[in-house]
């Protein structure tokens, strides 16, 4: 009897462990607000984004993300991760160092400045590989750091003294290894230019605006910016320093 007894209960245990899941034991998306002290709407969107499959059939949604706050649809796990990520990023921001090259370019030839990084050297050959520009002369370079803007003068060509404005927008990817911001260069004009050597003539007013992303460590062109009879420019490389 008590064997028999012993049978049944092993097997209503197997039957209570073999018991389908029902699509309420399942977790299901939820809706959280995340209200952001330091941390920019859209820097925590993208890394909302990162954390959240491809798949937009996985429950992922972005509801707002606006001033300071963040209203997302997610899997429990997911919430779970993004407030983890949240405290962690959501904090005073740190400073950041950035490497600018003021340059000149010209058509034809071949020619680098001597002593450029590595970065900014491959940075100017894949320039040089889709424009008509070969030749290279450093005008000026400056390092700043920031933590979120910064200005500093640049000697452009012909004595004009050139106005290098960044604007830090915020840092994304899972390592903060990210990093957006708007550079804009403007010249007032106000030195006379003479004519002749010193590089091509600059225009009074804003010469180059631009948003862009590099990676820690990573030297990209920023722009150009077409002067003189159009066969010579002015080009900015821009560095994320480690």
């Amino acid at each position: 009897m008590k064997k028999a007894l012993a049978l049944c209960l092993a097997l209503a245990a197997g039957l209570a462990g073999t018991a389908p899941v029902t699509a309420q034991d399942e977790p299901q998306p939820t809706v959280r607000d995340y209200e952001l002290h330091h941390l920019d709407a859209r820097v925590a969107e993208a890394l909302f984004w990162d954390l959240c499959p491809a798949d937009p059939g996985d429950g992922c949604q972005v509801l707002l993300a606006m001033g300071n706050l963040i209203r997302v649809r997610a899997p429990v796990a997911v919430q779970r991760r993004m407030a983890r990520l949240l405290a962690e990023r959501d904090v005073l921001p740190t400073s950041h160092r950035l490497q600018i090259h003021l340059l000149t370019a010209e058509a034809g030839g071949r020619q680098l400045p001597e002593g450029l990084p590595p970065g900014a050297r491959q940075a100017l050959d894949d320039l040089a590989s889709v424009l008509p520009y070969g030749r290279f002369h450093l005008l000026d370079t400056a390092v700043v750091e920031t933590v979120n803007v910064a200005r500093v003068n640049l000697a452009g060509p012909r004595g004009v003294v050139l106005d290098a404005a960044l604007d830090l927008q915020g840092v994304t990817g899972l390592e903060g290894e990210k990093l957006h911001l708007d550079l804009r260069l403007s010249s007032g004009g106000s030195v006379e230019q003479p004519p002749g050597e010193g590089g091509p003539p600059v225009r009074p007013g804003t010469l180059l605006s631009t948003s862009l992303s590099l990676a820690r460590g990573e030297t990209v062109v920023v722009g150009t910016s077409r002067a003189g009879s159009g066969d010579q420019a002015l080009v900015v490389l821009l560095t994320a320093l480690p």
